[in-house]
């Protein structure tokens, strides 16, 4: 039986005027990993985006991903605590010399709205706007289907949207993925 279609909007942002986060860098550590495997990946993907649905790099094929991930334009890391306890991680991916999406951002579902999210996303920026030109342009992607909170929290981080669009996705998504 097909499952239900279920139409969404997707925002696209790009960073104009960053904004001071004013988080301090105590008790936050980025650590950017020069490789990940591919059940790495998929642990650390699943474990920020399973209550967001994030599914699209699970249905991709190992091998294809695994690819993806060896690319010298993607950049992957964790966000740890001080005392070592892993609390989120990001991809960036930088398409040109004047262009970097940070492709995937999040925390693990219990380390949300502690403060935390703000100095990692703060970090994440700099390295985005490293790997680029000066005047890039940093940009990523959030949907409906994402926190509430993160359109909210990317417009006062200093990106604004410069496109949105309908799509369509089935509904629900199969748990076993």
């Amino acid at each position: 039986m097909p499952m239900p279609e279920t139409p969404f909007r997707k925002w696209t942002l790009e960073l104009r005027e960053p904004q001071s986060l004013a988080a301090s860098d105590a008790g936050a550590i980025i650590r950017w990993l020069p490789e990940i495997s591919v059940a790495e990946y998929l642990r650390l993907y699943t474990g920020v985006g399973e209550p967001w649905k994030w599914v699209d790099r699970r249905l991709m094929p190992p091998t294809e991903l695994a690819t993806l991930l060896a690319e010298s334009n993607r950049h992957v890391a964790t966000l740890t605590t001080s005392d070592g306890t892993e609390v989120g991680f990001t991809e960036l991916c930088r398409h040109s010399s004047d262009d970097c999406e940070i492709a995937y951002f999040g925390l693990l579902p219990q380390f949300t709205g502690k403060g935390l999210g703000r100095k990692f996303f703060q970090k994440v920026v700099r390295k985005a706007q490293s790997l680029t030109d000066a005047n890039s342009r940093v940009w990523l992607t959030t949907c409906e289907w994402d926190s509430p909170a993160a359109l909210p929290f990317y417009q006062r981080s200093g990106f604004q949207i410069v496109s949105e669009e309908w799509h369509v996705r089935c509904a629900p998504l199969d748990e076993s993925l």
